[in-house]
């Protein structure tokens, strides 16, 4: 699921960028597959659920899998916005020139991280899990204040930097529930370094 979301916020973003309306279409069919991805593994995990003899670690599994499944939802529901605002806009790009390599930036850091999100799925390497937030951190501060661009601009602008940071924290949201998954650990801020680091 994560493989397919990370696809959606690239095509949504090169068709933000691109005034690209077949690509803005080809971003809301895959997150559409993502929703039907979604429904498949929340039948299975209540399925699991339902099974008698349960233990905790057993329990601890499906309702995280749950959780992990709504954010990539919610990830997917974000590369969607974007990719509708790239059609609503057309044949007009909304991302100013001088902002357009600034947004390719974001884009791509947003696609990185949620790749890097499935590698800490895969390996449950902790570590990776601090340099996930911190590359989440860096999102949340690469575009300045928009209001520069006039009333119009500037919505598209927050609307567009909105997604991304809502999308790379959602990934990052994902990546912690690995931890509660090693080490049965809420973990709610990364910020300090022990014992995750």
């Amino acid at each position: 699921m994560a493989n397919v979301v990370g696809s959606a916020i690239s095509r949504a973003t090169t068709a933000l960028l691109d005034a690209d309306v077949q690509l803005a279409h080809d971003a809301i069919s895959t997150t559409e597959k993502i929703h039907d991805l979604q429904c498949d593994l929340e039948d299975q995990m209540l399925a699991e659920l339902a099974r008698q003899q349960q233990v905790p670690a057993d329990l601890r599994v499906v309702v995280t899998s749950l959780q992990m499944s709504a954010d990539l939802k919610r990830c997917s529901d974000l590369a969607k916005r974007v990719a509708n605002l790239a059609l609503v806009s057309y044949p007009k790009c909304v991302v100013p020139p001088d902002l357009r390599g600034t947004v390719s930036k974001i884009g791509q850091q947003a696609q990185r991280l949620m790749m890097q999100t499935v590698d800490v799925i895969l390996t449950h390497d902790v570590g990776a899990v601090l340099q996930l937030e911190q590359a989440r951190v860096i999102v949340h501060h690469l575009v300045d204040d928009p209001r520069q661009y006039g009333d119009g601009t500037a919505m598209d602008i927050t609307l567009v930097r909105c997604c991304y940071e809502q999308f790379v924290d959602h990934a990052a949201s994902i990546a912690r529930r690995v931890i509660y998954l090693i080490r049965a650990e809420r973990v709610d801020d990364l910020s300090t370094d022990p014992p995750y680091a």
